[in-house]
């Protein structure tokens, strides 16, 4: 029960930002018509993961993520809802194998063009390319004896490219199974990169993708609160909509307990759909 609540409150926070940057965008808006446009991907697949004290077997995932953004109006707001789970069998040293939810991720990020709601003219090519944002998070994790950890702050993300940079401010509460609690506000920091390419041509082409993300989130009560996470991405077109992603992920904590190790990784072979496109 006390879980929900978590969950449920730092989701509350996530639409109270949601709520404030629409009303923001509204204002500056006045009388433009804007239209609502959702995307999203559905991925699902196996996973071989180790690098803790946990021994586990072969896992499922399940991913969800939606986005939705507005066209047409004066100022352009988005909103993306990501979820991640990892679901299997497990072994912590010194307890019996039990079944269940081995880590489990959920995050809301609203976010509105910084430039058009400071009064900048829109590009020709579409946005500013520069947007303030909201977040709001939950993490489960046994990989890292971590119960919840919740996340709330906002930042500025700026597109260059094919490169996406973004920095914010944001609280953390992390709850561990062996350890007290840690709070603290944090920096987080995040870069992404992705490129397409296609081979052949015509209706014998096929477009692959190679994607990569970092993640460092320093926390300023105490240097050994470090946090990082770095995820390559290359997908594999299969039909239309439909890819097959093979995903290496490694995430670092350094604030673990001492019964665990701060490194954790998995790679992913999953089936992947994209909707809305």
């Amino acid at each position: 029960m006390t879980r929900l609540i978590n969950v449920v409150s730092a989701l509350r926070v996530s639409v109270c930002m949601t709520v404030c940057l629409g009303l923001a965008a509204d204002a500056a808006a006045q009388t433009s018509s804007s239209q609502l446009k959702l995307t999203g991907s559905i991925n699902a697949g196996v996973n071989a993961s180790g690098g803790t004290q946990s021994k586990q077997d072969v896992s499922g995932s399940f991913d969800l993520a939606i986005d939705g953004g507005t066209t047409g109006a004066k100022v352009r707001r988005q909103a993306r809802i990501r979820t991640e789970g990892l679901y299997g069998t497990s072994q912590v040293a010194g307890k019996a194998k039990t079944v269940g939810a081995e880590m489990y991720f959920i995050e809301a990020r609203p976010a509105a063009d910084l430039g058009e709601l400071l009064g900048a003219q829109r590009e020709p090519d579409g946005d500013s390319g520069i947007w303030m944002y909201g977040l709001a998070s939950v993490l489960h994790t046994i990989a890292f004896d971590l119960d919840m950890e919740r996340a709330v702050g906002a930042g500025i993300s700026c597109d260059i490219g094919d490169v996406s940079v973004s920095a914010d401010i944001r609280h953390l509460r992390e709850q561990f199974n062996t350890q007290p609690e840690f709070s603290s506000w944090a920096l987080g920091l995040h870069q992404s990169y992705s490129r397409p390419w296609t081979v052949g041509t015509g209706a014998n082409s096929r477009t692959f993708s190679l994607s990569e993300s970092l993640d460092v989130v320093p926390a300023f009560e105490s240097r050994e609160a470090l946090q990082a996470k770095v995820v390559v991405i290359l997908a594999i077109p299969i039909i239309k909509n439909w890819t097959m992603p093979i995903t290496y992920g490694s995430d670092y904590m350094r604030n673990v307990p001492p019964a665990f190790k701060q490194r954790f990784w998995k790679t992913t072979f999953s089936l992947n759909y994209s909707f809305g496109n």
